[in-house]
């Protein structure tokens, strides 16, 4: 995703407005770890649907506000490019989204991806309820639960409810964060 429009402003083309840090053709998703999305087609009992899974890979870092503020700004992209071009599309999006869902590890400011959140409507958090419960993905010098899974409403009924973990090595691995 985005391909056009980031080779555009590397290259001088053109460029991605009101960037919050440096220069958007360098900063703009990660410095280029663009969302790759795979469309797929299904076929389950004689019943064809297509499905969109979104690959995700942010900003990563929780220790400055450029870092908050970038992926602030590639997730609103994100979601309005989502709603604008694939609304009513079966949307599975996963991926290292190298913040929490609820709530930012950046001084506890609202999370980048609050608005998919707050649109309970159009989007399900599914793995929103392992931050709330405390789980981690990552377990380094800060903690925190950074790896999630979001579904379109139109996928989320597919959903099993529970079906969804994490592992948290440290429960049986006692050298797991020095080793």
């Amino acid at each position: 995703m985005f391909e056009a429009l980031y080779d555009a402003a590397r290259t001088g083309g053109g460029g991605i407005p009101s960037y919050p840090t440096g220069d958007g053709a360098i900063s703009f998703w990660a410095g280029g770890r663009l969302p790759f999305m795979a469309t797929f087609t299904t076929n389950i009992g004689g019943v064809s649907k297509t499905i969109r899974a979104v690959v995700i890979h942010a900003k990563s870092g929780s220790s400055t506000t450029e870092d908050y503020n970038r992926r602030v700004y590639d997730l609103r992209v994100l979601k309005d490019s989502l709603d604008a071009y694939y609304a009513g599309d079966n949307l599975v999006i996963v991926g290292d989204y190298n913040d929490d869902i609820i709530t930012s590890n950046y001084n506890g400011l609202p999370s980048p991806y609050k608005p998919f959140y707050d649109d309970a409507a159009n989007y399900s958090t599914i793995t929103s309820a392992f931050s709330v419960a405390g789980k981690v993905s990552y377990v380094g010098a800060n903690p925190s639960m950074i790896d999630h899974h979001m579904l379109s409403n139109e996928m989320a009924v597919f959903y099993v409810a529970n079906s969804a973990g994490v592992e948290d090595p440290r429960n049986y691995i006692s050298s797991f964060t020095s080793t």
